[in-house]
Order: C-alpha cells, then structure tokens, then sequence
C-alpha cells in the first residue's frame, strides 16, 4: 500500500505535461479548425471560378463560381479531372510549363473549354502547385472571356470587309468572306446572303461559301417573300429577325423542310438587310446543324 502511495505523485508528475500537450494541440486544432472554415469561406464566395485538385488533376473541391462557369453541380466535378476541360494539347503544353515551375508560382495561360452545354468558352486559366503537408496540389482558377474574344474577332473582321470595299472587291467576294467571317466567331455555323429582288417579290443567292451546294440548288428558283416562308422568306416579309430553333418543328419552313434537314441543317436564324431608306435588300442567315435559339450576344452580333 505504501509503495502505491509513493507512485501516485510521480504519476501525477507525468500525466500533467501530457495533460497540457494535450490543451495545447487541442487550442491549435481549434485554431486550424477556424483558418479552415475562413478558407472555405473565401473560396465559396471569391469571384473567380476555382478549382482544387490532386497532382494528377483530379478535383477535389470546386467553388460555386466554377459549377456555375462549366455547367455542373460540385458532385459532378468531384467526379473529374482539370483535364477533361482542355484538348490534349492544351493539357500537354499546362504540364509542360507546370514542370517548369517552382511551387507556388502560378502559371498563366488561355484556352478554350467545353461545358456541360457543349458550349465552348475561351478561358484565362491560373494554375499554382503547392505542398499541403507532403501531398502537391494544384489551384486552378479561370475566368470566362470568351464574349470580350469574340469582340476582337468582330473587330478584325470588320475591318478585313471595309478593306474589301475599298479595294473594289466584287460583291460576291464580300457576301462570301462576311459569311465567313461570322462562322469563325461561332463554331459548327455556316451562313448566307439571299438578295432581294423587287419584281419578283423573291430572294435568291447571294452567297453560301459552306452550305452544301445540294442546298443551294434546292432553293435555286428563289425563296419567296412571305409569311410563312422559311426564317429568310419571312424575315424580309416582316421587316425583322426570325430565329427558328427547330427547323424540322416550325411550322414557317414547311416548303423547305426537307430540303434543309437532307443537307444536316437544323435551325436557322435570319435578319433582313435594310438600306439607308429601310429598303429590305436581303437576308442574312446563319445555320446550326443542331437545334438552337440565339443568346443575347449572337442576337446583337447578327443585328450589327
């Protein structure tokens, strides 16, 4: 009993610094704890769309921002890679460049990425590696700048068509390069122009340098002007943009239905050409080889 009684104090004596050790770690848990949840907190609400990931790009936590950007729910994207939105090429030039990289420098470059949607955004992507306790990771943060691209395009080719005219180009040359010029801004588009001819009360071709020519011939009697008469015949009846998502449903392409849909076109988006006195001189016309309805961007680009 006695020798019990000698052991309790030094008992006592060792359990007392584990005791305090113990506090200590369980203070800075709690500290951790609070730096944690500030972080969440930072990156639930920055602007920027930001993506966690592993060194082998598989990601790990996302942000509001990003599922909204890319078209997916958090718990889609805790099912995939960075690299499921570049090309291969885009990804193999990342690598290279992160390599090259010290951690915690970023890496800036731009690409384009699809989304959920399909659609396909021009990006300005930052990457930085960095050590979370032996495990690297990668931060990847991006902002969408496809719409500010798009105006420079809109710019240039602006610019390209006012040369054409100064130069005396022929009418057919500059009908065709516009047409062109369009589909560069919006991939999987090819376009035309149908000029109107008054005696008539008829459009016929002006330019179509990627519709297939099967087309072209299936319309070669010209399209009336009226108001049923596909997206064109009906824009320049009345006098205003006509946008058919669904070529095989609408009720306005009924003449041409067969035509359009055997040559893999399927919705049609048309505005009139006016003069200086409002004259409608003709249409133009983009087409999707899918069902589509205009944002409001593509509906001010065809407007201008």
């Amino acid at each position: 009993m006695q020798t019990n009684l000698q052991e309790a104090p030094e008992a006592a004596t060792q359990v007392e610094p584990l005791r305090l050790e113990l506090e200590r770690c369980q203070h800075e848990l709690s500290q951790c704890q609070g730096r944690l949840r500030q972080m969440e907190g930072l990156f639930a609400h920055v602007a920027d769309s930001m993506l966690l990931t592993g060194s082998d790009g598989r990601i790990i936590d996302a942000n509001p921002a990003a599922s909204a950007l890319l078209g997916y729910e958090k718990r889609e994207l805790l099912n995939l890679h960075a690299w499921d939105f570049v090309t291969p090429a885009s990804r193999h030039a990342i690598l290279q460049q992160i390599r090259r990289t010290a951690s915690g420098i970023a890496v800036t470059l731009q690409a384009t990425c699809p989304c959920k949607s399909g659609e396909q955004k021009v990006l300005d992507l930052r990457f930085a590696r960095f050590d979370a306790g032996g495990h690297e990771l990668m931060v990847l943060s991006f902002r969408d700048v496809t719409e500010a691209k798009r105006a420079e395009a809109f710019l240039a080719a602006e610019k390209r068509l006012l040369e054409m005219v100064a130069q005396g180009q022929s009418l057919s040359s500059i009908l065709s390069a516009l047409c062109e010029q369009f589909e560069k801004l919006y991939s999987g588009s090819v376009s035309s122009v149908l000029l109107a001819d008054s005696r008539s009360d008829r459009l016929w071709h002006g330019a179509a340098p990627n519709i297939s020519p099967k087309y072209t011939e299936a319309i070669s009697g010209g399209v009336k002007i009226g108001p049923s008469e596909g997206s064109c015949g009906t824009a320049a009846y009345r006098g205003e943009p006509v946008f058919v998502s669904d070529i095989d449903a609408d009720p306005l392409w009924r003449d041409y239905r067969n035509a359009a849909l055997a040559c893999g076109l399927r919705s049609c988006w048309s505005m009139p050409i006016f003069s200086t006195e409002r004259k409608v001189l003709g249409t133009f016309a983009t087409y999707f080889r899918e069902p589509a309805s205009p944002t409001r961007h593509q509906h001010d680009v065809i407007e201008q």
